[in-house]
């Protein structure tokens, strides 16, 4: 029999979940175990989805309790541009052409820098917690990633990103003189065979909601600079919303237009996505008030814009 007390770091959490990571159970383990009545919560029997209190005592019998594997740090990996942390959150500036998540033929990755940044926390749960982003970017993407330094403070950031709680400003470089400030609500469904996503104006079956308000920053040569809020934060979305409504980002070969990517590439020699997270806010659930979190754009992208023409001081 195991028993294990539930302390804040848990509090919240589902009984399934938990007893896999506290306990070191495999999740067919701990399904078989919680289908037979082997897991109690204070002495009384308990479903996989009863949420935890902090306090709680929780019994496994028929179990045994395992080791959490050993945890290795990649001390040869850079390090982590910092823009904000305390005890419960870590934000990071991702730069661009850095994966978010380990990539095939090679371990360098924010999430592997972030868990050498925070090798203390690991230590300290005993490899049973590990720190990771919680919002991905895409590979040439830039900017703000959030992280939870405690398995609550990890759930909560990932609650509040489902639910749409937490606000996300992008900056972006796109075709066109965007002069105006769009709302954009459209239904999209994901296109496997060609890893694209294909939007509606209605909502059919296997589609989600995406929906955000694009403002146009400054426009200069046929382009423009847009902020991007997003209410959502579907796959692509920035990228699949303005192409729809006719302003595709440069350099964006999958929903763009192939023919401004190419003399954009010929003539300014930049061959990534220019688009940039600049700002989260969010508000605290440990203390009162909010966060804002900005990140200012990589300094080879503000020479870009202002070769281009653009006032670099508006950005």
């Amino acid at each position: 029999m195991i028993e294990i007390s539930v302390d804040r770091d848990y509090d919240g959490m589902r009984l399934d979940r938990f007893i896999q990571k506290a306990a070191g159970l495999g999740r067919n383990t701990a399904q078989k175990l919680l289908r037979k009545g082997e897991v109690r919560i204070n002495g009384i029997r308990s479903e996989a989805g009863t949420l935890l209190k902090e306090g709680d005592t929780v019994r496994i019998y028929g179990a045994e309790e395992k080791k959490a594997p050993a945890v290795s740090f990649d001390e040869s990996l850079g390090g982590v541009d910092v823009l904000y942390e305390d005890e419960f959150i870590l934000a990071v500036n991702k730069p661009a052409y850095l994966p978010t998540q380990p990539m095939k033929g090679s371990r360098d990755c924010l999430s592997e820098r972030v868990k050498n940044h925070l090798k203390p926390v690991v230590e300290e749960y005993g490899g049973r917690f590990i720190p990771a982003p919680v919002n991905r970017l895409d590979f040439e993407t830039s900017g703000t990633v959030l992280c939870g330094k405690t398995p609550a403070a990890a759930r909560a950031l990932s609650e509040m990103l489902r639910e749409e709680r937490i606000e996300k400003h992008y900056t972006a470089l796109c075709s066109g003189k965007l002069e105006k400030t769009l709302r954009l609500e459209d239904w999209a469904a994901k296109d496997s065979s060609k890893n694209r996503m294909v939007i509606y104006p209605e909502r059919r079956e296997g589609t989600s909601r995406m929906l955000g308000i694009y403002r146009g920053i400054g426009t200069c040569r046929e382009m423009s600079l847009v902020d991007a809020k997003l209410i959502t934060g579907k796959t692509h979305q920035i990228r699949v919303q303005l192409a729809n409504t006719g302003y595709p980002l440069i350099n964006d070969y999958k929903y763009g237009n192939r023919r401004v990517n190419d003399a954009f590439r010929e003539e300014y020699g930049v061959e990534r996505l220019l688009l940039h997270c600049s700002e989260v806010s969010f508000s605290l659930w440990y203390a009162p008030g909010s966060i804002r979190i900005c990140c200012e754009l990589p300094e080879e992208m503000k020479r870009l814009v202002e070769k281009i023409g653009f006032d670099r001081n508006k950005i």
